[in-house]
């Protein structure tokens, strides 16, 4: 093949116009995957403009983890029909990898609005918050946690559950127990697991909108009854009526604290005025 110097470059001209090392070149020719379009008798090597195009969809192929292996018997027996399989595998892939790094995205986002509510927000007080809008919860039950193997299961339950649908626990997963057994102080029969979804698709329970007594805890769960019980004595002494669930969210846990004592959760509970009051 005659060189045209309107179309062939040399080695180096093509690297700069690829924006690679000429070492890259030599690699993929030393292991026929791409290989210059002419070799002139004194040895010099020369590449098409037009095979630009093929080191661009090598690039993005690699760039997708997808072995030079692979990469290369695609190469020596490529066809329209094996590109399109090709591609349209990929384009698969892809989108499953684009979700998984926004579903990542989302949980660093929603870490940092919890661990900015436990700085800007942490008092000891109950406070009255009222609630615009529902959030979705993905729950799961629990055992009593009488002791730490029911923990453990109840929290191995959850996360093989989160896995099977392919979701990442969020920022600040929970427990709820019923606010009735709260008033019983039957503190440690817990009803669910869990953890706060965007997408209502793979909610099976809804943290409504309302008004809510919130407390925020600190000193982990060795004395958290006694912020239950003063849950329960605000809402007499303030004509509330405890209404469903109790909401344990953690929002300062071992990634930004050392040691459980350190731990802040977030207790929440929705309230109605009490007509009796």
């Amino acid at each position: 093949m005659k060189i045209n110097p309107h179309i062939h470059l040399t080695t180096g001209q093509f690297a700069e116009l690829m924006n690679i090392k000429k070492d890259t070149l030599f690699y993929y020719d030393k292991m026929k995957i791409f290989s210059p379009e002419i070799i002139a008798p004194n040895g010099y090597r020369y590449y098409s403009i037009y095979q630009a195009d093929v080191f661009n969809v090598i690039g993005i192929l690699k760039e997708l983890d997808i072995p030079l292996k692979k990469i290369k018997s695609y190469l020596d027996n490529r066809s329209p029909e094996k590109l399109l399989h090709l591609l349209e595998q990929e384009a698969a892939a892809l989108t499953t990898k684009i979700n998984r790094l926004y579903n990542m995205r989302q949980f660093i986002h929603d870490k940092i609005n919890v661990t900015k509510e436990a700085i800007e927000s942490f008092t000891s007080e109950i406070i009255i918050q009222h609630k615009v809008e529902d959030e979705y919860l993905l729950t799961t039950n629990t055992k009593p946690l009488t002791n730490e193997m029911n923990v453990y299961d109840s929290i191995q339950l959850h996360y093989k559950y989160l896995e099977k649908h392919d979701l990442i626990g969020s920022a600040s997963e929970g427990w709820m127990i019923l606010a009735e057994n709260v008033i019983n102080k039957d503190n440690l029969k817990y009803d669910y697991l869990y953890t706060k979804v965007h997408d209502s698709h793979y909610a099976n329970q809804i943290l409504p909108k309302g008004t809510y007594l919130v407390a925020y805890h600190k000193e982990g769960y060795s004395n958290i009854s006694e912020t239950y019980n003063r849950f329960v004595q605000y809402a007499k002494n303030n004509g509330f009526v405890l209404k469903g669930y109790f909401y344990e969210d953690i929002l300062l846990d071992e990634l930004s604290v050392k040691g459980f004592e350190q731990y802040i959760i977030k207790l929440s509970v929705q309230v109605v005025e009490s007509k009796n009051y």
